[in-house]
């Protein structure tokens, strides 16, 4: 029999390189690809886990609180369980750790409470600037 006429050289088979062997070839090729898809699989779950444990930034909050005829209004100013006197100007100091979000602002007045919806933003002062605030 002549080699030509091998049987191993004919069929669906003839010329093709076995895994195995393509497998060994290419190793550190394969490995290298791995631990980078590893890496980047690790740099997304921390990255999210972070997100995650983070919690929101506390906010802040000041303004000026005056009547219509735009004289300083003297008042108890609050917000969630934090309370704060307005000055001889009219002003309320700043309100620190407010968590982010709406927020109520109550006012007092001589004919009750004024309430107002304020927004906080995460990691920054809100200031309501000056706000007539009719009793």
């Amino acid at each position: 029999m002549a080699f030509e006429n091998s049987p191993n050289l004919h069929g669906s088979r003839a010329g093709r390189i076995p895994f195995r062997t393509w497998f060994y070839q290419h190793r550190r090729l394969i490995w290298a690809l791995a631990g980078v898809v590893f890496l980047l699989w690790a740099a997304l779950f921390a990255f999210s886990a972070w997100r995650v444990i983070q919690p929101p930034m506390p906010g802040a909050l000041e303004g000026c609180l005056v009547t219509p005829a735009g004289e300083p209004m003297i008042t108890i100013v609050r917000i969630g369980t934090l309370t704060r006197p307005t000055y001889s100007d009219g002003c309320f100091f700043f309100f620190p750790q407010i968590p982010p979000g709406r927020q109520e602002l109550v006012i007092a007045t001589d004919s009750g409470e004024v309430r107002l919806m304020v927004t906080i933003h995460s990691d920054q002062a809100t200031s309501l600037g000056t706000v007539t605030i009719t009793p």
